[in-house]
């Protein structure tokens, strides 16, 4: 019975934490490019994209389950569209993010002890593939006027050059998200370094 409480107690716990952070998400989704334009920083999307990739691998460190980062995507996207004039790039790039982070993470991060190059290679393969799979979709099937009309110069600045410059700051940050988050669910800070059997929540690696 106490194992079960306790495991119901940290499931809460980390429910809570990965709440919050897809809040955070949706509150910089809808407040960061103007607070980014006041700051006389441009290319918000850029920007944004970075701080949602640290706070999806924060919440994945925290709690390394598939679907999750979707949820957290859907999340946010979902606070975004109760916003002042939702637009439908910004919600598709949202639910893209999420969704591609969701895929990679699933794959290379299954097990407890993940090295830092996995989370390096999530970030990396995130950065380009959401922002492939949001180009493809919003000319080929969604259709929005504003990347039909761009053509392929504006969608391989997209994901060429603005997608390069998110994968090389994601590099870094999965890795320090991904222990950040660790270390706040109570996981022992050497699961993120090791790449031996899953570490599991009383900190060994019984099954």
């Amino acid at each position: 019975m106490g194992n079960a409480k306790e495991v119901f107690v940290n499931s809460k716990r980390k429910l809570i934490w990965i709440l919050a952070l897809a809040v955070l998400w949706g509150a910089s989704e809808l407040f960061g490019k103007d607070l980014l334009t006041e700051l006389g920083i441009g290319a918000a999307s850029i920007w944004l994209a970075v701080v949602a990739i640290l706070l999806l691998s924060i919440s994945r460190g925290i709690w390394n389950r598939v679907g999750s980062s979707s949820i957290i995507g859907l999340v946010a996207a979902g606070m975004k569209f109760t916003g002042p004039s939702p637009n439908a790039c910004h919600l598709l790039g949202i639910a893209c993010l999420g969704l591609i982070f969701d895929l990679f993470a699933s794959t290379l991060l299954r097990d407890g002890g993940v090295k830092w190059w996995r989370g390096s290679l999530v970030g990396v393969f995130t950065a380009y593939g959401a922002r492939s799979f949001f180009v493809l979709y919003a000319i080929h099937v969604a259709h929005l006027q504003r990347w039909v009309e761009g053509g392929s110069t504006m969608a391989l600045e997209h994901v060429l050059l603005h997608g390069t410059v998110v994968a090389f700051l994601a590099m870094i940050l999965v890795p320090l998200g991904l222990r950040a988050g660790r270390r706040l669910s109570g996981i022992a800070p050497s699961a993120v370094t090791s790449d031996a059997d899953p570490v599991y929540e009383d900190g060994t690696g019984r099954s």
